[in-house]
């Protein structure tokens, strides 16, 4: 089978899109697939067909209200600027023009299911339960949207839920305690983000990973060497703008490396929902630093709510905070005794291998 994969990456090789559009390869390409992938070419993805995909603009505001939804997180990255879908429509039909799939997995490129749609290609999208919460959004969010949709004779839509109900199969990750969606939005619902692999030893390694945090690079960087250099422990951390350099038991990174998940004692991240679950699937604690986006906030309060983890807001992240929750959540063994119950009730939900009887 001839497989398509559309992720809309808005940091290569670091984001949510990236990590499981990286997972759905490996997975096809070992069980005998041709696959091929639309993204930019920073991506490095390896062993399949790479298609270009236009660049997202750059997030073009800040919100500060309490909880942004899907659409106006997809608005902000420019998901659903007119030339955007437009530029990616074409590109995309060029794609297909050229590969031919027999399926399509999109995770937040919208040109996917139009086309898809115009010729008669199946469809799978990855979702998050945030998308069918009942949510106000300007209607400016989806507007460019609706003409584009008008353009190629497609109806037009109230919201992104309802232009995701024309894919054949649509995709959530994670148990029912942080993704609650509903038996009526008829959701696959899969534990893990990735192929499961043999239990790891856990060892005495601390994971910092701050995709979206907005902080200077020298602030951070100063923060997490006053919070834990000279710390028993081996601490590996990245960010926006980090250079690599290792200073006693800090290593700063080059790259974000999710290999180093695998058997750490903790995870302190900004809510990325590849990350929140695959320290789910590990037993890893986490603290969660977040804001007000869709996921980032529901992450950060499933975490709280059901005691797999603590949560951080940007606006409050400082030394001592971000010490502190640290030092909280792992000194008080209700975190480790909640992970490890949240572990098996994601795992009991399958990983990415199960999508293998879909095909």
């Amino acid at each position: 089978m001839k497989i398509l994969i559309t992720p809309f990456i808005t940091n290569p090789q670091s984001s949510t899109q990236y990590y499981i559009a990286l997972n759905l390869a490996y997975l096809f390409v070992t069980q005998g697939h041709t696959v091929a992938i639309s993204a930019d070419k920073a991506n490095n993805f390896h062993h399949v067909s790479l298609y270009p995909a236009p660049k997202p603009p750059k997030n073009i505001f800040q919100q500060t209200k309490t909880k942004r939804t899907y659409e106006e997180w997809m608005y902000a990255n420019g998901a659903t600027s007119e030339k955007y879908l437009t530029d990616d429509y074409d590109c995309l039909a060029q794609c297909i023009k050229k590969f031919q799939p027999d399926l399509i997995i999109t995770l937040d490129r919208l040109a996917s299911i139009m086309l898809a749609r115009k010729k008669n290609i199946r469809i799978w999208s990855i979702v998050h339960s945030d998308m069918y919460k009942a949510s106000i959004f300007p209607p400016k969010c989806i507007q460019s949207l609706n003409k584009v949709l008008a353009n190629h004779n497609l109806e037009q839509e109230f919201n992104l839920k309802s232009l995701h109900k024309y894919c054949e199969r649509r995709i959530g990750f994670g148990p029912i305690e942080v993704q609650p969606f509903s038996p009526k939005d008829d959701i696959t619902r899969i534990g893990v983000t990735s192929i499961y692999p043999p239990h790891t030893i856990r060892t005495n390694r601390v994971c910092v990973f701050f995709q979206d945090v907005h902080g200077k690079p020298k602030a951070l960087r100063r923060m997490i060497q006053q919070a834990f250099q000279g710390a028993p422990y081996s601490v590996y951390a990245w960010y926006k703008g980090c250079k690599p350099e290792a200073i006693e038991n800090i290593h700063f990174l080059q790259a974000t490396k999710a290999e180093l998940l695998p058997g750490s004692i903790a995870c302190i991240h900004d809510g990325n929902d590849y990350f929140t679950n695959q320290c789910l699937a590990r037993g890893i604690q986490q603290l969660i630093v977040t804001n007000h986006d869709f996921i980032r906030n529901s992450n950060a309060m499933a975490a709280e709510r059901n005691k797999f983890g603590l949560a951080i807001y940007e606006n409050e992240l400082t030394m001592s905070r971000l010490y502190e929750q640290y030092r909280l959540l792992l000194s008080d063994d209700k975190y480790y005794y909640y992970t490890q119950a949240m572990k098996k009730i994601t795992l009991d939900e399958g990983d990415l291998s199960k999508l293998l009887t879909y095909l």
